[in-house]
């Protein structure tokens, strides 16, 4: 469950760069870092599988 919520989170992250908000306003909003800000932004335009945060580790889900 958590890691649908995570990439709906992800969806709305990327969403909201499209529509003109900047890394840093996405930062504060989701207290998230600027290096997984980025990740997340980035893993769709470079076709990249999209991050998923689990605990304290990083994996890779295929969608």
């Amino acid at each position: 469950m958590d890691k649908i919520l995570i990439q709906l989170r992800n969806i709305k992250i990327r969403q909201k760069f499209k529509q003109g908000a900047s890394v840093q306003d996405l930062v504060r909003r989701y207290k998230l870092t600027r290096q997984m800000i980025n990740l997340i932004v980035t893993s769709e335009a470079n076709g990249a599988p999209i991050l998923v945060v689990d605990a304290h580790k990083q994996m890779e889900l295929k969608l």
